[in-house]
């Protein structure tokens, strides 16, 4: 399941982030890599703690209020954001995240990865991030403020940069329900709750209609109690 998420924040929004990066001093990314991606990882990161405190508590908020990421991801707990650049010559080879992410006791499982794209994409080339690349999937580059959220278990990669900078934030989330085809039918519940709810109908079929979508959100929230971790 490979989820777009558009508007998780206004181009000013993230406009103002990366002006923020920009001031502050990056550190060599390898140095928060996984021993197996440590050397394929050829990127930029600000670790600067309050910051990156402050930044990841305003996207989590975000996340937070986006109807598509909360359908998709049904989030328990979402890790704290890594800010990472990409200059001219750099890149990050095809890897996996790591299934556990942070140290005891703040630990979360990594069910689901995300990226959103700080950085306007006509200020770069290169840079796309490729799932799976002995797959199906294309090259995604989205505009900024967009996301895109997909399983912790796919291969993944960021292209070489060939002009710019690319800035994005990255995160991963421990999700209420643990197996992707579980999630994936929960997220489906939620499509059609929306659909049924935007359907426009006759009065003569409108108590039909209310009826179909309280019968659709109460499946969801009977598999919820079902499948839903805590």
């Amino acid at each position: 399941m490979i989820v777009r998420l558009p508007f998780v924040l206004p181009a000013n929004d993230a406009a103002a982030i990366v002006g923020q990066l920009d001031a502050r001093s990056a550190t060599d990314g390898a140095l928060t890599a996984g021993a197996a991606a440590r050397g394929v990882k050829r990127n930029r990161e600000v670790l600067d703690a309050d910051l990156r405190q402050q930044l990841s508590a305003l996207l989590s908020q975000a996340l937070q209020r986006h109807a598509g990421f909360l359908a998709a991801a049904v989030p328990r707990t979402i890790y704290p954001f890594i800010f990472n650049c990409y200059q001219a010559g750099m890149f990050y080879g095809p890897h996996l995240d790591e299934a556990v992410m942070g140290k005891p006791p703040h630990q979360l499982r990594s069910d689901l990865s995300i990226t959103i794209f700080l950085s306007d994409p006509a200020s770069y080339d290169g840079g796309e991030l490729v799932l799976d690349p002995d797959g199906a999937a294309g090259r995604i580059k989205l505009a900024q403020g967009d996301a895109v959220l997909y399983p912790s278990t796919t291969v993944h990669e960021v292209t070489p940069v060939t002009r710019g900078m690319r800035w994005a934030a990255v995160s991963w989330i421990q999700s209420v329900v643990r197996r992707a085809d579980q999630r994936e039918l929960v997220r489906e519940l939620a499509a059609m709750s929306d659909d049924l709810r935007r359907l426009q109908v006759s009065e003569a079929t409108r108590a039909l209609k209310d009826a179909l979508e309280r019968r659709v959100l109460g499946l969801r929230a009977n598999l919820l109690r079902m499948w839903g971790e805590t």
